[in-house]
């Protein structure tokens, strides 16, 4: 039996089994683990306080991994056994193996491993153009909703609106209304929860399906009537499209049933109303079309790249990605005997880039960054099988767990706010932020306050301009950074990667438009999650601290924002009509 290395409370060394180490856990004995090669890890798995650093497990994430991953009978598992739960349920030959990554930090599986019924995180799935398709999907939606899984339904190939319907002599009422349907069950399914605890759902429709422009109106006023934050729509971008942009020309409107040319639209006409869209709802998503195939379950898992030390990389993370390949194939084999209907994948996406940057100290916005992001990814496919995937996802639920930078994101807060059982605001630095200001002696609650208030180190002129560069947030980095990072990964590994794209005020719809047209005729294969400053129409608007980012300050103000954004009982009035760009013939 495998023997792990520790050091115990009275500082002396010894090999125990991975049996006496969970003893050890439930006894809550203190102690520090030591891998085979000498290192020790920066984890440990016995923190138990809040004041964590976000790189090993506190009594507060252990709360948050039972509740994702144990229905809510069984959330008075002890930790260690739901570790065992997690590893060892379907007999996996190296589960004590799995355990060790898990405790340490530096993996965890898919949220639904322990749900029986759903073993697996993602669906991607294509409507047919029949009823029975249209509302078997539904059910499927609904069902998938209530076992914590996230979809991707493809709309593109129903007819068009107004299509004439042979068999009733009727006409379709087309796509959009059938996204409305799926819209107002996912609304109705919410039952109150807390949006980390929401699988997110995402539309697609094709950019040549004639009802585009109805699709893309429908978005528009998405955000104005409802509550849902966690559905994204995408639209399916092809080269024939970027091809008319490109030469300022029209592109065709496709019936999807039999391929015929319905009517031409002027291409820059509708990527303005694209823009314009994705300004007022950022939950649009635009992706090469056919990027997400149809019929397809995921089973992910998460790696913490913030749990390993920069010179550490290049031995112990391709042997940890083997390892975690082999648990997920184990599942995926496990599952296609059940014959299921879908193909089965397996997906590794990474997370905790900042803290992996900021302990080798480097700063998020520099070619150096890039160059280390391009070598794990490169690292992550050479270790790996061709039909294992690896990337980012920044909807995973998984992400709660892990305090900090999520997937290949910068930071995007350096401190936050709690309340404690008094009633009293406590601030709280971020750990590397505290760790640094600490050696330099200048931790103070003032300064606590200010960065807090203005989530920034820029005009802070007490802080070292070494430090400035390397706590940079997200938003305070250009967009054309976080565009040109995102699609090195992306030629270098052709990974589907997920990264948020700031645009910071003011907001100009040029040079966003510009921004994105760039890389979409550069081969990037998707663009979304994009974050937007507040839109600033005049003096009398402005905010009273210039300073502040809008980040800190929508946390700050969420309870009012639910208050604005609250619909009425009863709609008296429509939400306003957008024109729809001119169709040229």
């Amino acid at each position: 039996m495998e023997q792990i290395l520790i050091v115990d409370q009275s500082g002396q060394s010894k090999k125990i089994t991975f049996s006496e180490l969970t003893a050890m856990l439930n006894r809550g004995e203190s102690f520090s683990v030591i891998s085979n090669e000498g290192e020790t890890p920066s984890i440990s798995p016995q923190k138990t306080s809040d004041d964590d650093s976000g790189t090993f497990y506190s009594s507060t994430q252990q709360e948050k991994l039972k509740r994702l991953y144990l229905p809510p009978h069984h959330y008075q598992t002890t930790f260690p056994a739901l570790i065992k739960k997690i590893t060892g349920q379907r007999g996996f030959s190296r589960a004590d193996k799995i355990s060790q990554l898990i405790v340490s930090g530096r993996f965890l599986p898919h949220h639904n491993i322990l749900k029986g019924q759903k073993p697996f995180s993602h669906v991607f799935g294509s409507i047919e153009d029949n009823l029975d398709s249209i509302f078997d999907r539904l059910k499927e939606l609904a069902v998938n909703f209530q076992n914590n899984l996230s979809s991707t339904l493809d709309f593109s190939k129903i007819r068009p609106k107004m299509s004439l319907i042979k068999s009733t002599q009727g006409f379709s009422a087309g796509p959009v209304s059938f996204v409305r349907v799926y819209a107002s069950t996912l609304e109705a399914l919410r039952q109150n929860q807390a949006a980390d605890q929401i699988p997110e759902q995402n539309f697609q429709l094709d950019i040549h399906h004639p009802d585009i422009l109805e699709y893309l109106i429908f978005i528009k006023n998405f955000q104005k009537n409802t509550l849902n934050r966690n559905l994204r729509f995408l639209i399916g971008i092809t080269p024939a499209f970027l091809e008319a942009l490109e030469r300022d020309g029209d592109f065709e409107l496709l019936n999807p049933t039999d391929g015929q040319t319905v009517n031409l639209l002027s291409a820059k006409n509708t990527f303005d109303l694209i823009v314009s869209t994705i300004m007022e709802n950022p939950r649009l998503e635009l992706t090469r079309s056919g990027n997400s195939p149809n019929n397809r379950l995921e089973i992910s898992a998460m790696v913490n790249l913030a749990a390993y030390r920069h010179e550490e990389l290049e031995q112990r993370l391709p042997t940890d990605l083997q390892l975690i390949e082999q648990y997920l194939q184990f599942q995926v084999q496990q599952e296609s005997r059940k014959q299921q209907t879908s193909p089965l994948v397996a997906k590794i996406n990474f997370t905790g880039w900042a803290e992996l940057l900021i302990a080798t100290g480097i700063s998020y916005d520099s070619l150096t960054a890039i160059d280390l992001a391009e070598k794990i990814f490169l690292l992550a496919r050479k270790s790996l099988a061709s039909t294992t995937l690896t990337g980012t996802d920044l909807r995973s639920p998984l992400l709660g767990i892990f305090s900090g930078s999520r997937g290949l994101e910068a930071l995007e807060q350096l401190a936050s706010a709690r309340t404690n059982l008094e009633g009293q605001e406590v601030l709280k630095l971020h750990p590397q932020l505290n760790a640094q200001l600490q050696q330099h002696g200048l931790v103070t609650a003032n300064l606590t306050k200010n960065i807090f208030e203005n989530n920034s180190l820029q005009d802070i002129y007490q802080i070292p301009p070494s430090l400035k560069a390397l706590f940079r947030t997200g938003p305070e980095i250009d967009h054309q950074f976080h565009l040109e990072f995102q699609r090195k990964i992306e030629q270098t590994t052709g990974s589907n990667i997920e990264k948020k794209i700031y645009f910071g005020n003011p907001l100009d719809q040029e040079k966003i438009k510009n921004a994105l047209l760039k890389h979409l005729i550069g081969s990037q294969s998707c663009l979304g999650f994009f974050q937007f400053g507040s839109q600033i129409q005049n003096e009398e608007e402005k905010t009273t601290s210039p300073g502040r980012n809008f980040l800190g300050t929508i946390n700050r103000q969420r309870k009012h924002r639910h208050r604005e954004i609250q619909p009425p009982l009863f709609q008296i009035k429509k939400t306003e009509e957008i024109l729809p760009p001119p169709i040229s013939t």
